[in-house]
């Protein structure tokens, strides 16, 4: 698996080098007029109302759920043609439930009920203009996802490793696209998936940035400091849980979650590089899994939909451009 990787990272290289045009024009970045600004340094916090957990044979209830999600990224090189940046993140999340028959008998949700689970990621984002018109993007991270103490556990156990390959066309200010293969291995499984991208402005008010098949939010630019982006987008998150039993053993479960976030979220420039961000949206649970490894067995447990607010503040030493 490793081998095909590498080698669809030499042939999307060979194939970006060939046709390479060595001209005085402007070099092609990713970034379309208007864009949203990318986040340098992210603190973001959400809360989700109530909604019930249903198991094999009746619900939980969930008073609230808090997520907090904080992003750095440092750059490493930045050159006219080559950027590479190292990205640092943890994001945790957290249940309270409320006393019930379904809490006392599933020992998941009383884990779920007792630890906050966390994941905590190292990247390295690297993006190369072959000229005015093509360029390349490559990522690499490592991800370790659980409900283990402290910021980060390095266990294998919870690792989660992951490389993406792109090549784009910026076919003017306002258009960019382009294709990729995005690579994951983790402690469930490993995998590779093809993506593509779509990003457009059609005015100075409008635009739409697409990751196909994960992400497609509309963009109104209210003014130069502030935008709204709405639209779905695609989450998954899945961890490594130490599960207890009857007997007060731990065995290892993986949990998995994933739903559709309906969201909208205004931007807003308070100053200089500093932004201030609020979203709000309806989150549609599907496919929430438990798999127990050593069995090779796996049921579901499917969260209720339900309303969220997030509330967040970033920098942005980019211009919307």
């Amino acid at each position: 698996m490793r081998k095909q990787v590498l080698t669809l990272c030499f042939l999307v290289s060979a194939f970006c080098l060939a046709a390479q045009d060595r001209t005085a024009e402007p070099y092609a970045t990713s970034r379309v007029l208007n864009q949203s600004p990318a986040k340098g340094l992210l603190l973001d916090y959400s809360q989700l109302g109530g909604f019930n957990y249903k198991g094999p044979n009746n619900s939980s209830h969930v008073a609230e759920s808090d997520r907090l999600e904080l992003k750095l990224r440092i750059p490493v090189l930045l050159k006219e043609r080559t950027k590479v940046l190292l990205g640092l993140q943890y994001f945790q999340e957290s249940y309270e439930f409320e006393e019930d028959g379904l809490l006392e008998s599933n020992f998941v949700l009383q884990r779920l009920n007792d630890r906050v689970l966390k994941k905590s990621r190292l990247s390295l984002s690297a993006g190369h203009a072959i000229n005015s018109k093509y360029y390349t993007a490559f990522r690499l991270e490592a991800s370790y996802a659980g409900d283990y103490q402290g910021i980060i556990n390095m266990d294998n156990r919870y690792a989660i490793y992951r490389a993406t390959a792109a090549f784009g066309v910026k076919k003017s200010e306002r258009l960019t696209y382009g294709f990729g293969a995005y690579y994951s291995n983790s402690f469930r499984r490993t995998q590779i998936l093809p993506f593509a991208f779509y990003n457009q402005t059609f005015s100075d008010k409008f635009g739409l940035e697409f990751t196909i098949p994960v992400k497609l939010k509309a963009r109104y630019n209210i003014n130069d400091r502030s935008l709204l982006l709405f639209g779905p987008q695609y989450q998954s998150q899945t961890y490594s849980l130490d599960v207890p039993n009857e007997q007060g053993d731990f065995s290892i479960a993986h949990f998995r979650r994933q739903a559709i976030d309906w969201g909208a979220t205004y931007q807003y420039n308070i100053d200089g590089w500093t932004w201030m961000q609020v979203g709000m949206g309806y989150l549609t649970n599907f496919n929430t899994r438990v798999e127990d490894p050593a069995a090779g067995t796996a049921f579901g447990m499917q969260p209720g939909d339900g309303a969220y607010l997030k509330v967040g503040l970033f920098l942005s030493p980019t211009r919307r451009k």
